[in-house]
Parts: C-alpha cells; sequence; structure tokens
C-alpha cells in the first residue's frame, strides 16, 4: 500500500512539473534526412533568436526581451543536459557552428514565466506561462534544413496546484526533454518515445567505475 502511495505522489509531481500543450516529432525537410541525421558525429547548440509572433508592447518590449535572452540560454542548457543523459556516441558542444556538424537552433516566438500566485488562486489564462518555438536541425556545411520540431507550451489554464507549477523553467525543461527524444530516436538509442532508455552504457563500465550509473534515465 505504501508503494502505491509512493507512485502516486510521483506521478502527481510529474504532472504538476510537466507543461500543457505540445512539442511536435521532428517533422523532416524532404529526402531521407532521417538517416543524414543519424550519421552526424557532433551536434552544436546554436542561438535560438527572439522574433515574438505577437510583439510587446514598447513601454514593455526591454522587458520581455531581457526574459526571452535569459530562456533562450536555459533552453540551450537544458537540450545539452538532456542529450547528454542518453549517452550517445556523440560530441555535444555550445556556439560558433563546427564543420560537419549538426546544428541545432532556432526561433522564439512567445516566452512567459507567468505568476505562480495568479495561477494558483484565479487560473482562467491570469498568470499563464508560455514557451513556443520552433528548433531547427540543420547541417552546417551545407546550410540545409533537416527537420523542424515546433514548440506549444503552455500552463494548465483553470489554474490550481497543478498549474502553480507550470513556471516557464517547466516549459523549458520538457520541451528539451522532447526534443532530445527526437534525436535519440532516429538515431535508434530508443525504440519508441517515451521509452526514456540510455543506448548504452559509457566504456569501462563493464565492472562500475566512474560515471557509472543506472542505465535508464
Amino acid at each position: 500500500m505504501k508503494r502505491i502511495f509512493v507512485f502516486a505522489a510521483v506521478a502527481a509531481l510529474a504532472l504538476c512539473l510537466s507543461a500543457c500543450g505540445t512539442t511536435s516529432q521532428l517533422q523532416q525537410s524532404g529526402g531521407d534526412h532521417a538517416r543524414e541525421v543519424a550519421l552526424y558525429s557532433t551536434v552544436v547548440i546554436g542561438d535560438f533568436t527572439n522574433d515574438p509572433a505577437k510583439p510587446p508592447r514598447d513601454d514593455k518590449r526591454a522587458e520581455y526581451d531581457a526574459e526571452v535572452a535569459h530562456a533562450a540560454k536555459r533552453f540551450g542548457e537544458l537540450l545539452e543536459a538532456e542529450l547528454l543523459a542518453y549517452r550517445m556516441d556523440l560530441k555535444i558542444v555550445h556556439g560558433a557552428p563546427q564543420p560537419g556538424a549538426l546544428l541545432i537552433d532556432g526561433v522564439i516566438t512567445r516566452y512567459q514565466d507567468g505568476n505562480a500566485a495568479l495561477r494558483l488562486l484565479i487560473g482562467f489564462g491570469a498568470g499563464s506561462s508560455y514557451f513556443d518555438a520552433l528548433v531547427r536541425f540543420r547541417d552546417v556545411d551545407s546550410g540545409v534544413l533537416l527537420g523542424t520540431v515546433e514548440v506549444d507550451k503552455n500552463s494548465w489554464p483553470l489554474g490550481g496546484g497543478i498549474a502553480a507549477f507550470q513556471t516557464g523553467e517547466a516549459q523549458l525543461k520538457n520541451a528539451a526533454m522532447r526534443v532530445a527524444e527526437e534525436l535519440a530516436l532516429i538515431r535508434g538509442e530508443i525504440r519508441k518515445r517515451g521509452a526514456h532508455k540510455l543506448g548504452h552504457r559509457p566504456v569501462g563500465c563493464g565492472r562500475g567505475g566512474p560515471n557509472c550509473g543506472d542505465a535508464t534515465r
């Protein structure tokens, strides 16, 4: 019985921290790009630019731009962490594109951390958090667009305890998890979405060793 309560609590926490809305599967841009994406040995996490679908008022623009700049940096960090969690045979770097690499970058069209108190006490859209973006997979050498992932995340619209925990950070992390999962799936590291299995253990972990943890996420 105790284990049931523990599982229920974990499930409730996961629900609270996850975001509503959607993050699409990798939409290929034509040709055999799934095969191409799987062949890269280096992934560069590039810049996520700010291009709001609905620009804020002039007196709010500076505040909005600062918030998006922080979100863009944080999303890149979270994406790197999620990619590393799969322990794929990949070199993952930030910054300037490198020859022969797969570039993951994109554009943020809406971001808002919102107000947890308003989400908790009022709901119905008050204090909502949002994260909308277009994530691009591109070949560095040719500039060819290999595929995209569309992010459309928002907090629970009816408010309450669940919505209160759905912060902008939660939106960013949830989207980063899904983007990393798409790459892991294409590379054959996992067999299906939601499996959350690491592709392999680090070299030298047959008998244990540094950085050798459980092979599940």
